[in-house]
């Protein structure tokens, strides 16, 4: 399981994850900002290997975990718009 740390909250309108996990580091925003009557959530993910394989590994499977990661976006939409 991979631990992530909170590095920065600022309430109603950020939060920060930083882990380093399986040689990468991984940097991760979610900001929420009010839109007429609606809210926007946007996720900003910046990984950075530090090993070799992650490395070699990362720019091919990087169209793999944006995929993943927009269908994580989509499930947090349909739960919020319950």
């Amino acid at each position: 399981m991979t631990e992530l740390e909170v590095t920065e909250f600022v309430e109603n309108d950020h939060v920060r994850y930083v882990t380093d996990s399986h040689g990468t580091v991984w940097d991760t925003v979610m900001s929420v900002k009010a839109v007429d009557d609606k809210t926007d959530l946007t996720l900003i993910m910046d990984a950075r290997p530090h090993k070799f394989m992650q490395k070699m590994v990362g720019p091919m499977i990087k169209g793999m975990i944006s995929k993943a990661l927009e269908k994580d976006m989509d499930s947090v939409q349909a739960y919020c718009e319950k």
